[in-house]
């Protein structure tokens, strides 16, 4: 594996780490049967508005996110948090995260090919020629229509039935269903 390609799965691993203990900590301590990804929007700025936009190198984005989350961890050991949110309207804490959220949508739309950069409109539907865009599209509509109907648990089976659809349709079937990511060799 190449070293960025070795980064890149590093990075994910980290993520889905982070994902499965903020869960867990929302699960028990909160009681409440939330998935979270703790570092998503995070990733998503970075690499979008500070790499993509700004033009910073992976390693100044990175360094500027530890940076910020070191802040943030300070402001929140200090009860600075709690006084900055007050002075927040609260109109712009809830328009900054559904922002956050429709960054990571339009990321997610634009990873699946469902739009596409066009320099006249900015964005444009992509040509939807592949079975794994319509997949992408239908897993949406699926997974938006099963929690309106509040079915328990519709995320993950969203998931599962798409990633079934997804390896008949390819036939690209897993030979494992868990590996575990080699997280200290890059090369």
């Amino acid at each position: 594996a190449t070293t960025e390609s070795a980064e890149i799965s590093l990075a994910f691993a980290n993520i889905a780490i982070a994902a499965s203990i903020g869960s867990l900590l929302v699960g028990i301590a909160g009681n409440m049967p939330i998935g979270v990804a703790p570092g998503v929007g995070l990733m998503v700025f970075q690499s979008y508005n500070l790499e993509a936009g700004v033009g910073l190198s992976h390693q100044e984005a990175c360094t500027a996110s530890v940076f910020s989350s070191l802040i943030m961890i300070f402001l929140w050991i200090t009860g600075g948090s709690k006084i900055l949110m007050r002075l927040i309207p609260k109109s712009v804490q809830v328009g900054a995260i559904i922002g956050v959220g429709l960054q990571i949508a339009l990321a997610g739309l634009i990873t699946a090919s469902i739009i596409v950069p066009n320099e006249h409109t900015v964005v444009s539907l992509g040509l939807m020629d592949k079975t794994d865009e319509w997949l992408a599209l239908i897993g949406i509509l699926l997974i938006g229509s099963m929690i309106y109907h509040q079915i328990f648990g519709s995320l993950l089976l969203g998931a599962l039935i798409i990633a079934n659809l997804s390896w008949y349709a390819n036939q690209n079937y897993p030979t494992k269903y868990v590996e575990l990511p080699d997280l200290f060799r890059i090369q």
